[in-house]
């Protein structure tokens, strides 16, 4: 049954309908990067920011798609929409371009894989966000939930046990470092984001 990724990412994990098998899962990763590589392939266009209410999957299938009528501007002024953006975006140093969107691309990813946000460790949670500003600060200023070199923003197994463990067995060590490089790295470097072609080979 299809429903908003927003909820089947922020329900209690005895809840969460999970995937019917590793190649559902795999699917709803591969249709989300063909729909950005359908965008992109019209030339110039961008998916820009995006909120996870306008989105549908399917665990038992791996059917993945975009509702109509999402409002762009009013993203950028949402607090949910605005855990889905880069730095440089938040801090405003730029406007939207194709580094965000392949930013983007990797956190819906990594919440595909690992059912989690990849920085809502425990310093973030621990912080309440009252306004936009306030999560375009945090968002713009946080480590990555699995930073080999830093677990100040690290998860505690006693909440987060299920993606912990998703991230701990999961064989695809290759698919694991392009996150890894994504999330702390390419955070501030735009020239080590994967690009959608990298992203579907990773996957497959």
């Amino acid at each position: 049954m299809k429903q908003e990724l927003y909820h089947w990412l922020y329900q209690m994990d005895l809840h969460r309908e999970h995937f019917s098998n590793e190649e559902a899962q795999k699917s709803v990763m591969l249709n989300t990067v063909k729909f950005y590589e359908m965008v992109h392939s019209k030339g110039t266009p961008l998916v820009g920011p995006i909120n996870l209410h306008v989105l549908l999957i399917d665990p038992k299938s791996g059917h993945f798609e975009v509702k109509a009528g999402g409002d762009r501007d009013a993203f950028m002024q949402d607090i949910d929409s605005v855990k889905f953006m880069p730095p440089e975006i938040l801090n405003m140093s730029t406007r939207w371009n194709m580094d965000a969107d392949k930013f983007v691309l990797a956190e819906l990813l990594f919440v595909l894989r690992y059912c989690k946000h990849p920085y809502d460790g425990r310093q973030v949670l621990k912080q309440p966000i009252t306004d936009i500003n306030t999560a375009r600060q945090l968002y713009n200023n946080c480590r990555f939930i699995f930073d080999p070199d830093n677990s100040e923003n690290g998860l505690d197994y006693y909440t987060d046990s299920v993606p912990m463990e998703l991230w701990n067995h999961d064989e695809n060590s290759q698919l694991k470092n392009a996150f890894i490089q994504v999330f702390t790295q390419g955070f501030s470097d735009t020239s080590l984001r994967f690009s959608d072609n990298a992203w579907k080979q990773l996957i497959e």
